[in-house]
């Protein structure tokens, strides 16, 4: 699906590079604003079975449906409550899920905060690590509250999760794809919650992200790719578009992701989860 392009990478158009999605239940976290939202609308206009969209609360949920529709009539889109910051919602979401449907053909774990003020989360965990570590599976500090790192630090902590926890389960699932994707300087309200960073690096945001950064339209395009294109190689990282092989020694640490996965569910065990 899609062309080699110049840069590497390939040429994707979501309108018709996505196939027809006949029968596929998806389901999308944060779908009710950004990439989140543009990704259930791509996914819309290709004819899935239903998609599930999860916001903090129903009434945004709701609200992005009925902006959705407004676009895509014919699609069945359905709300469902969740807050990445409290496994108790998560553990409750995954349940409504799972007597709601029967399957679940693509999940795209799509949230995230950057250089978020210290904190911690509703189960005792580092913020940004808890939140964006998906699905709320905690960070690697034992729960402290990440003092010792700076706030774009614990931020790149919790996206080296992300990528060392696709390849174990990769490796651990065969029967899965799993990728972990990068979608680029993408100009949506990520970063206005930098509010710890100094007033300078606040300036320096505003005028290098309308320069170097993308439309959500097209940030959304590297997700889509790994979601739907029949040559995406499970346990990858993919800058955009479906760029592997990128990363640093940290995130091809094949014994650092499988520390991870097993603290992961050894914490949700303790949690009885």
């Amino acid at each position: 699906m899609g062309l080699f392009s110049l840069s590497g990478g390939v040429t994707f158009e979501p309108s018709t590079d996505i196939p027809q999605l006949d029968g596929k239940v998806i389901l999308v976290t944060d779908a009710n604003t950004g990439l989140g939202k543009q990704t259930v609308l791509e996914l819309a206009r290709h004819r899935p079975a239903k998609i599930f969209l999860t916001a903090r609360t129903l009434d945004k949920a709701n609200h992005a449906i009925s902006e959705i529709h407004q676009a895509v009539s014919n699609v069945a889109l359905e709300s469902l409550e969740l807050d990445l910051r409290s496994l108790q919602s998560v553990q409750k979401a995954a349940k409504v899920f799972t007597s709601s449907s029967e399957r679940l053909d693509i999940l795209f774990l799509n949230a995230g905060i950057m250089a978020h003020p210290e904190g911690i989360t509703n189960d005792g965990y580092e913020i940004q690590f808890g939140t964006n570590h998906r699905v709320a599976y905690g960070s690697m500090l034992s729960k402290s509250n990440g003092e010792a790192l700076g706030t774009v630090a614990r931020y790149g902590q919790s996206k080296l999760a992300k990528i060392l926890f696709a390849q174990e389960l990769a490796r651990r699932y065969r029967e899965l794809t799993v990728s972990s994707v990068h979608p680029g300087i993408v100009l949506t309200n990520l970063s206005n919650v930098m509010v710890e960073t100094s007033f300078w690096k606040k300036i320096a945001m505003k005028l290098i992200a309308p320069l170097q950064g993308v439309t959500v339209e097209e940030g959304v395009k590297n997700q889509l790719w790994a979601s739907t294109a029949p040559n995406v190689i499970s346990g990858e990282y993919y800058e955009p578009v479906g760029v592997a092989g990128k990363g640093n020694k940290y995130t091809r640490d094949p014994k650092l992701a499988e520390e991870l996965l097993d603290w992961t569910e050894k914490e949700l065990n303790e949690l009885k989860l």
